[in-house]
């Protein structure tokens, strides 16, 4: 399962996905949205917005998410964005940049989409953001043995559903 490569403390943790700087953002409808809610996070962008909906810049200050996810290319500028520095999400440095890479795959829906929902459960996500958002958010509550993401491939190899 999806819910097992992000750890227990992370649960819950409400994400702002930036699909574009523009801003566009990933929303709970979408299928970015709905990978992350396997995940066990919560969307800020709810469906009643749409699936890719251009938003408000001062609606994600409003909402105040514990992680943000974007392009690596356009992560030093979200300081610089009205409103934005007070985010707890950049004070507690809970913003996980995808590779150009990384973003072509999660981005894009279509054959590849199994491989961009490893990607957002992967190890190297996981590492660079929900731990540290976990720890920032929820207090310093440790992973738990076996619940990582080699946890959650195994369970795959077994049989269990990933999706």
């Amino acid at each position: 399962m999806l819910r097992s490569c992000c750890p227990p403390a992370a649960k819950g943790a409400r994400v702002y996905f930036e699909v574009d700087r523009t801003p566009y953002a990933a929303g709970e409808a979408s299928f970015i949205g709905q990978t992350l809610g396997k995940l066990g996070l919560k969307n800020i962008v709810g469906k009643e917005l749409g699936a890719f909906p251009k938003i408000n810049p001062e609606f994600v200050v409003q909402q105040q998410p514990d992680v943000i996810v974007l392009s690596e290319r356009h992560a030093a500028e979200l300081p610089k964005r009205p409103g934005w520095g007070q985010l707890k999400a950049l004070q507690n440095k809970a913003v996980c940049e995808l590779t150009a890479q990384e973003g072509d795959v999660v981005v894009r829906s279509g054959p590849r989409l199994a491989e961009g929902a490893k990607v957002i459960a992967s190890n190297a996500w996981r590492k660079r953001c929900c731990d540290e958002a976990a720890e920032k958010a929820h207090g310093a509550r440790r992973l738990a043995a076996g619940h990582g993401c080699a946890a959650g491939a195994a369970g795959a190899a077994s049989g269990q559903r990933w999706l």
